[in-house]
């Protein structure tokens, strides 16, 4: 039996959620809004009373490939973090962020606290210095 990388077993996963989205996508009609979206491609998109949930003070290295599609845990909850696996519907108003790396094959830090400032992606800047643990 082949054992399967950490790496594969997660670019599996990130095909098969992008496989059920573009599905969803798919049966969606036409008009459909931006909030009727199963994911969000901006995190002012996140509409929620509810603060995320905090699973890491400090940010989580992963091999990112150029081109490829991800979708990031905003709540907190996914326990394939910093991934999204679903979670978020115990979290009324919060979605993956849908992002694709654009930049060269490299390990990257993905926020792990969810209060990173910046809009456009998911990744570390920082913030988990300045919050009041």
């Amino acid at each position: 039996m082949e054992k399967i990388s950490d790496q594969e077993s997660q670019q599996q996963l990130n095909s098969d959620q992008e496989t059920q989205i573009n599905s969803q996508l798919d049966n969606q009609d036409a008009q459909s809004v931006d909030s009727d979206l199963p994911y969000v491609t901006d995190r002012s998109q996140i509409k929620s009373d509810l603060k995320p949930v905090c699973p890491q003070k400090k940010s989580y290295k992963v091999q990112l490939k150029h081109g490829e599609t991800y979708f990031y845990c905003t709540c907190g909850l996914s326990k394939t973090q910093p991934f999204c696996d679903g979670s978020h519907v115990q979290m009324p108003g919060y979605k993956p962020l849908k992002f694709t790396y654009e930049g060269e094959d490299k390990i990257k830090g993905l926020c792990g606290c969810k209060y990173n400032k910046i809009e456009k992606g998911p990744f570390c800047d920082g913030q988990h210095k300045k919050l009041d643990w």
